[in-house]
């Protein structure tokens, strides 16, 4: 994986976020792992945060069920941020992420 270079990335971003297809949130999800810098995954937060099409959020809801344990979170973090707590409560009960963690403001 390479490392992002935000003068150069951020007009990517912007085009992938506004496209919100299944591979563009494959790909900003590659980057969220436990050796990211701070940097790369508060930019990838937000362009997940960004996606509103169809496609994208249903990728997103097949990251929160079936992601590692960052990608989970970050997939929570974006229910949470658009109010679809009937996801959240189905990744709950499904056990895939943590009540405690959803609901702490």
């Amino acid at each position: 994986m390479t490392v992002l270079k935000p003068i150069m990335l951020l007009s990517d971003i912007a085009k992938r976020a506004n496209k919100g297809s299944a591979s563009d949130v494959d790909y900003f999800m590659s980057y969220l792992t436990n050796e990211s810098s701070t940097q790369t995954l508060k930019m990838v937060d937000f362009a997940i945060s960004q996606i509103m099409s169809e496609e994208g959020v249903e990728r997103i809801k097949y990251y929160l069920f079936n992601g590692t344990s960052i990608q989970r979170n970050y997939a929570a973090l974006y229910f949470k941020r658009h109010k679809k707590e009937d996801v959240l409560l189905e990744a709950i009960l499904m056990q895939k992420i943590d009540e405690k963690q959803v609901f702490s403001v």
